[in-house]
């Protein structure tokens, strides 16, 4: 049986940029809105890219989900995902998870309906940002909506292997359904904020490695 990814496996890189690597903009995520350009926006996936042009705005407006958007300049659109809520059956769930959650038929879950990156930012690691705040999202919104963790459906196997390499598990009546159970990501955010610490002494310090704190790879 494959062990459950703890959040100790999950290697994410922080630390400030080395002298002679290229100035990244001031990337921020925030709610789609009317100022971001849409119609631009390529991934290369037809079905990613026609939601965005097509569909997000009127999901957003019928409150079926919540697109966010990562820009450069409050106007261009590096990447996107959506939040929207989900009951999963309880059935769908793996046993080594399912025993730890409420005995109920269904429980309430976030979706994490579509995350794409534009390929004209590709290789930034904007798809780990995206990630990264929808999973806080999801788990600050779990303490005023309950929310036993974040659903996927990866696109392809690329995509599959992407979501599991931060501790997402199949469910395996859906092909490509992934779970991640929102004490995981509780956990995943604690380690992160130590990261954070630990690397800000580092730099202060006038070390590089912050070796001391067990700096991530």
């Amino acid at each position: 049986m494959r062990r459950e990814l703890q959040p100790s496996d999950i290697k994410l890189k922080w630390g400030c940029k080395s002298v002679g690597e290229r100035e990244e903009p001031n990337f921020v995520i925030e709610p789609l809105g009317a100022k971001h350009d849409r119609a631009v926006f390529s991934c290369g996936n037809d079905e990613l890219d026609s939601y965005l042009h097509k569909q997000a705005a009127q999901d957003l407006k019928k409150r079926a989900a919540v697109p966010f958007v990562i820009t450069p300049d409050r106007k261009t659109i590096a990447g996107f995902y959506t939040l929207s809520q989900y009951a999963a059956d309880l059935g769908e769930v793996p046993m080594e998870v399912a025993k730890r959650l409420p005995k109920y038929p269904t429980v309430s879950a976030t979706l994490l309906g579509r995350l794409a990156v534009s390929t004209e930012f590709r290789g930034r690691g904007l798809g780990e940002r995206l990630l990264m705040d929808a999973l806080r999202r999801s788990l600050e919104s779990s303490k005023q909506v309950a929310s036993e963790g974040v659903v996927v459906d990866a696109k392809d196997a690329s995509a599959e292997e992407f979501y599991k390499k931060y501790g997402f598990i199949e469910l395996p009546r859906v092909a490509r359904r992934l779970f991640l159970a929102m004490g995981t990501v509780e956990a995943l955010f604690g380690e992160r904020q130590r990261d954070r610490l630990c690397d800000a002494a580092g730099y202060a310090g006038g070390t590089t490695g912050g070796d001391s704190c067990g700096a991530r790879s």
